[in-house]
């Protein structure tokens, strides 16, 4: 009888639940959840359909918060797409064992590879062409900015070429990247090669390849002795790190891009 009372009182007279106790999380995290909702979100929806309600929904955090470290999306947007301003430097590298016609290849063999494996590249791509705003000219005018010294490199080891270096290099590398998108938003063949399998994205490099060997296998490239060469890629790195350095990339990004020394890069103006 006195268990039935004391579980009647208790009944009655139910304890207070104990509220748990809110995990602050630091900047640092919401910083890491808005990016990487960013990316899930853009490689599936594109930049053009992406909004703050879909970005805080998706990390999680209340709009405040968001709207706490920008002033709105176009400002996250453009520090979001500064981290992919480097993409193209990981191939502007010079193999001082390599002739400038199998840099050429390497290069464009490179630059297929990313663009073929990274959907955030292949969004900005899509973006730039279809909107005009200050931050898809500022990444498609850093993008050119950081492979001049390369191009100007390679063009002048075949400036007694009957094809103009550059424009070979430019109606190549924009039909691999007109395929790369076209099988990504579309879906489909085209002349009849499916280049969503490994074997059509195998057939383009090797076309690739080919097609550059046969522009320029007639011409003797210019000759540069192995410090001339060094030089060239010192400045090269150099020239690449002021123009991200300009364009506010953090300096972790900076060196993993360049491979600069934290010395030089410091010299150069950049803020550890």
């Amino acid at each position: 009888m006195k268990e039935s009372m004391d579980q009647k009182n208790e009944n009655n007279n139910p304890q207070p639940e104990v509220k748990k106790k809110r995990v602050r999380r630091t900047k640092k995290a919401i910083e890491t959840l808005l990016m990487d909702s960013a990316v899930k979100l853009i490689e599936k929806y594109g930049f053009k359909d992406l909004t703050v309600s879909k970005l805080v929904q998706t990390a999680g955090v209340e709009a405040p918060v968001f709207y706490n470290r920008y002033q709105d999306l176009n400002e996250f947007l453009d520090k979001f797409v500064r981290k992919y301003d480097y993409w193209l430097n990981d191939s502007i590298k010079i193999d001082t064992n390599s002739n400038p016609k199998q840099i050429a290849v390497n290069l464009l063999l490179s630059l297929t590879d990313a663009l073929d494996r990274n959907k955030i590249i292949q969004q900005l791509l899509v973006w730039e062409l279809t909107e005009n705003n200050y931050i898809t000219n500022r990444t498609a005018e850093s993008r050119g900015r950081s492979s001049k010294q390369l191009f100007n490199y390679l063009s002048d080891s075949y400036q007694n070429a009957e094809v103009n270096f550059h424009a070979a290099m430019a109606i190549i590398a924009s039909g691999a990247y007109y395929i790369i998108l076209h099988k990504r938003y579309n879906d489909c063949k085209i002349t009849n090669i499916d280049y969503n399998s490994k074997e059509g994205m195998r057939l383009i490099r090797d076309t690739i390849e080919l097609m550059i060997k046969k522009i320029f296998d007639d011409i003797e490239p210019k000759s540069f002795n192995d410090n001339s060469l060094k030089e060239k890629e010192l400045s090269m790195k150099i020239e690449c790190a002021k123009t991200l350095i300009r364009n506010k990339v953090s300096p972790e990004i900076i060196k993993e891009a360049t491979g600069l020394s934290d010395e030089t890069l410091v010299a150069l103006g950049s803020n550890p």
